[in-house]
């Protein structure tokens, strides 16, 4: 019986005594198509949300990033340069230097005649407050304010 009991135990010595190419070969045939198609998932997810993730401000623009879980980011705006994002977040890029638009409008001028003018408007956004003039105005904020109090102003000459 005693030897019966060695030759029992012999076996998984044998068997404990397995090389390190075999664990990883092992391990290779079982993990391994996971890991590459886990991989290959990851690649195509970057691919595509490439220009999502990946926002590239210009000289002369700041960002301002909307994150959709908690809201607009207040605290900081974005400068020029390369600013990685998650996918599922927005960037609100705003040209910050002077520009320019032309309008034409209709007037009344004090003796009742109906004068037609243009009038050229230039205006650039403060740095300091772009992130809440994303919040309260929006991006098309010179067709909301701008524009609307030039005609105003217009009106009363």
């Amino acid at each position: 019986m005693d030897k019966e009991a060695s030759n029992s135990k012999t076996p998984r010595k044998a068997k404990a005594k397995v090389t390190l190419t075999e664990r990883y070969t092992s391990w290779a045939s079982r993990w391994g198509p996971r890991i590459l198609i886990l991989l290959f998932l990851l690649i195509a997810v970057l691919v595509i949300n490439f220009h999502r993730m990946f926002i590239f401000i210009q000289p002369g623009e700041n960002g301002v990033l909307y994150r959709r879980f908690v809201g607009t980011d207040l605290e900081y705006r974005y400068t020029e340069g390369l600013t990685v994002i998650l996918p599922w977040n927005k960037m609100y890029i705003y040209d910050l230097r002077d520009q320019q638009v032309s309008e034409k409008f209709n007037v009344l001028a004090k003796n009742g005649l109906m004068l037609e003018i243009e009038v050229s408007i230039r205006y650039r956004p403060r740095k300091g407050t772009l992130p809440l003039l994303h919040v309260t105005l929006g991006p098309d904020y010179a067709k909301k304010i701008v524009l609307p109090e030039i005609k105003g102003k217009l009106r009363y000459l």
